[in-house]
């Protein structure tokens, strides 16, 4: 079967055992204490990425890489930022504070021509946003910071119009600046390339 079979296969996790289950629980408390300090696992993200059961996902995440011309594994470890893979985000039963859903954390509100609960759609659809932020700013770190922090509040922020209390922002936030950076670092790193 080939990345473009797999992709266009339904995609479903396989249950994982009841160990498996408690010890990607701590590890993935232990990876987020580390991400609010700007730390990470390195290789966590990957292992879990190439899971059996998250094969499915990884398919369609590396066909939708091609398909928009997104540097290797970007697009995986970015979902791996959004979801972990976690059955309970990748169905909706968990979702962000600012209502994200699924595999991608796609905001219905904001994206309404896709199902963030249905990963194939979902998967497509971010690859594709992504190849279009990077575009509309130039370079994958301000295409990542767009996807995590909105095009229009990055694009107020490098135009110097965004405010917040009437005070002129001056600094991206520090989850934005610390996601875009562990992305392309982890991805990179990964991959051996470097992207710009």
């Amino acid at each position: 079967m080939t990345v473009t079979d797999q992709a266009a296969a339904p995609l479903e996790q396989s249950q994982p055992n009841v160990f498996e289950t408690v010890a990607d629980s701590a590890a993935d408390l232990l990876d987020g204490a580390l991400m609010t300090v700007g730390l990470n696992l390195p290789s966590r993200w990957l292992t879990v990425a190439q899971k059996p059961a998250n094969a499915g996902y990884l398919a369609a995440l590396q066909a939708a890489e091609i398909a928009n011309g997104i540097p290797s594994l970007v697009l995986v470890r970015l979902a791996y930022q959004e979801s972990r893979f976690r059955p309970d985000i990748i169905s909706g039963a968990t979702q962000s504070a600012a209502g994200a859903q699924g595999i991608m954390q796609i905001i219905p509100r904001w994206n309404p021509g896709v199902d963030p609960l249905d990963p194939a759609a979902a998967i497509a659809y971010a690859g594709k946003k992504l190849a279009g932020l990077y575009r509309m700013f130039g370079t994958w770190e301000l295409a990542l910071q767009a996807y995590n922090w909105g095009e229009g509040n990055l694009s107020k922020f490098l135009a110097g119009t965004l405010t917040r209390n009437g005070a002129r922002v001056t600094q991206l936030p520090a989850e934005t600046s610390r996601y875009s950076q562990m992305i392309l670092a982890d991805a990179s790193a990964a991959s051996g390339g470097a992207f710009a």
